[in-house]
């Protein structure tokens, strides 16, 4: 409900349903199933988002499972819903992964939420492997 009692969920299920039926079948599939990719993968496989000069595509990491029981819960991964992509901070993710993200040894100190230009401000390989992974996705 919002300030004056009215309730929302027949706004917000108007604007899915009108967003659904405008969506092409890849995009819906996108919505409803998003892609879950272990971005973590990235500081144990330096393979993994290089670019490819000849032909400019990018190793991508395989997909992980939709259900939360299936991703490691040291892992760090980026979920794409075909409108919005975001880092998923697992519970055990390991402190190197953090503060090379994020400049902060635990989750609990991300304080603010982190935006792409403050995480990806000062590039090293492994963060421009994540860009290059990320860009792909957006193209």
């Amino acid at each position: 409900k919002d300030e004056i009692d009215r309730r929302l969920d027949l706004d917000l299920s108007n604007f899915l349903r009108i967003k659904l039926q405008h969506m092409d079948i890849n995009e819906a599939m996108n919505f409803i199933l998003p892609k879950v990719f272990p971005l973590h993968l990235c500081y144990e496989d330096a393979s993994i988002g290089q670019r490819n000069e000849e032909t400019g595509e990018v190793n991508m990491p395989d997909m992980a499972g939709n259900s939360l029981s299936g991703l490691d819960s040291k892992g760090l991964y980026l979920i794409d819903n075909g409108f919005l992509l975001v880092i998923f901070v697992r519970n055990e993710t390991p402190s190197n992964i953090l503060m090379n993200l994020f400049g902060v040894e635990d989750r609990q100190f991300i304080t603010v939420i982190p935006t792409e230009d403050t995480v990806f401000e000062n590039l090293d390989d492994t963060k421009e492997r994540i860009m290059n992974i990320i860009d792909s996705l957006r193209r």
